[in-house]
């Protein structure tokens, strides 16, 4: 009997509709369940971004019955984050309850931390990151941004 990741990601052996500039490179291919299959403990995967997302590896990715323990995912989501916070609820520490609330739910959910792209003129939001974990480091980008890493 086959499993449900099985039957969600069935292995497609044809070339049928492939794109003519992969042809040459078909015996190469392989499936979204075959590439997930591959990912080993300690590995670290970079998943494309936006319309780059390969929705179906990410989907294998996350339907394994055993994923490999420690595996670092990494995905871009946000670019130029800012919370926006209403004048009337300034300096309640609202957006300090805001970004807990968000790195408490990613914890839970096994995210180990997050790469944010700020205008380097967000300052309320660089000390907000700075201040919401030990391990945060920012790097100056050439375009007037500032790049945000935090570890949980």
């Amino acid at each position: 009997m086959s499993s449900a990741f099985e039957m969600q990601f069935p292995t497609d052996d044809t070339d049928e509709g492939l794109h003519t500039a992969l042809v040459g490179h078909a015996d190469k291919l392989i499936t979204a369940h075959e590439a997930a299959l591959k990912v080993k403990h300690g590995d670290h995967v970079f998943v494309g971004t936006a319309c780059a997302t390969p929705r179906s590896l990410v989907a294998a990715l996350e339907a394994l019955p055993k994923p490999a323990a420690d595996v670092e995912l990494l995905h871009f989501l946000i670019d130029h984050a800012a919370f926006m916070v209403h004048p009337d609820w300034q300096g309640c520490s609202l957006a300090s309850a805001m970004q807990q609330t968000m790195k408490t739910y990613a914890m839970a959910r096994g995210v180990r931390g997050f790469v944010a792209k700020m205008l380097s003129s967000y300052l309320h939001m660089i000390r907000l990151a700075r201040n919401s974990s030990v391990n945060v480091s920012t790097t100056e980008g050439e375009d007037g941004t500032v790049y945000v890493t935090s570890r949980f």
